[in-house]
C-alpha cells in the first residue's frame, strides 16, 4: 500500500463499487476504434422510426431507390396520368397516338 499512489487507491476502491457489467463494459470501450464510439453515440439521437427507415433503405435496390426519387419530381397530374394509362388497352393506346396525327379537318370529317 505504501508504494501506491493516492490516484492507485483511489482507482482500487473505486473498481470495487463497479458491476460486472460496468468493469467489461468499460473494457469493452478500450477495443473500440473512435468511428465505432462516434456511431454509437450518433444512433443514440436517432428515434426509432428513423432507424427503421434506415434499415428499410438497406432493403432497397438501386432501381427502387432510384424510382422513389423520381416520383418525387413528378406532379399529381403526371402520376395520375401514369395510372390512367394502366387503364388502358394497348387498341386505346394506338387510337391516342393516331389521333394525334390527324389534322383538325380530318377528325371533323
Amino acid at each position: 500500500l505504501h508504494t501506491q499512489t493516492p490516484t492507485q487507491i483511489h482507482a482500487h476502491h473505486y473498481l470495487h463499487t463497479q458491476t460486472p457489467t460496468q468493469i467489461h463494459a468499460h473494457h469493452s470501450l478500450h477495443t473500440q476504434t473512435p468511428t465505432h464510439i462516434h456511431a454509437h453515440h450518433y444512433l443514440h439521437t436517432q428515434i426509432p422510426t428513423q432507424i427503421h427507415a434506415h434499415h428499410y433503405l438497406h432493403t432497397q435496390t438501386p432501381t427502387q431507390i432510384h424510382a422513389h426519387h423520381y416520383l418525387h419530381t413528378q406532379t399529381p397530374t403526371h402520376i395520375h396520368a401514369h395510372h390512367y394509362l394502366h387503364t388502358q388497352t394497348p387498341t386505346q393506346i394506338h387510337a391516342h397516338h393516331y389521333l394525334h396525327t390527324q389534322t383538325p379537318t380530318q377528325i371533323h370529317a
